[in-house]
């Protein structure tokens, strides 16, 4: 691609004497590829809107990291796995100039389907201390639950029955200070809550 650019002549004669001329050579003005995004962290199935800034451009084309392409200015996206993504979009001006550049997505996991349709059960009473999760059934007269916890990932680590009118004690051991998702299911009624665990 060229650019504009100043050369200095230099000429000297047989009696040394010397002059400089300073000499402008005009090309093609250059181009910068720009982009931003609507985010750089989301959850699968998320939209992200993509948007190329780059004024005076011939062409657009979008690598979106897993495979996918377009060549739009502006669009919406949506990442169905988890993942570290990097896009990449490259333009081009009438010129033949080309530029490139990179946007890095972070995308987790969506917290699995119906947690967050939350019917809440009364008497069901959900807290954490610690690193331990704890369930109060002792106001249910029958007691057949079902005790799902999940990480803000999504991924599940602990599935597990429970039958008795007493206070369920889960420790979740080997596991940084953060947010679980404690889904409990109780003769049919749904009860979802996040909690805090801190390692001991």
């Amino acid at each position: 691609m060229a650019e504009t650019r100043c050369y200095t002549v230099t000429l000297i004669d047989a009696n040394n004497y010397t002059v400089l001329k300073n000499i402008t050579v005009n090309g093609t003005a250059p181009i910068t590829a720009n982009l931003t995004s609507s985010t750089s962290n989301a959850e699968t199935g998320d939209d992200i809107t993509f948007t190329c800034t780059t004024p005076n451009t011939a062409t657009i084309e979008w690598n979106m990291g897993d495979g996918s392409t377009f060549q739009s200015s502006i669009f919406n996206y949506q990442y169905q796995q988890a993942g570290i993504y990097t896009v990449t979009l490259t333009v081009t001006n009438a010129d033949g100039c080309s530029s490139w550049t990179t946007q890095t997505i972070t995308v987790s996991q969506k917290v699995v389907s119906g947690l967050n349709n939350i019917t809440n059960k009364a008497g069901i009473n959900i807290w954490s201390n610690e690193n331990n999760v704890f369930i109060d059934f002792s106001k249910q007269i029958k007691v057949d639950a079902t005790i799902e916890i999940y990480n803000v990932l999504g991924q599940q680590l602990v599935n597990e029955k429970f039958a008795r009118s007493t206070i369920y004690t889960k420790p979740l051991n080997n596991l940084a200070a953060a947010y679980v998702i404690v889904r409990v299911k109780n003769e049919g009624e749904v009860k979802v809550q996040r909690v805090f665990i801190t390692t001991k």
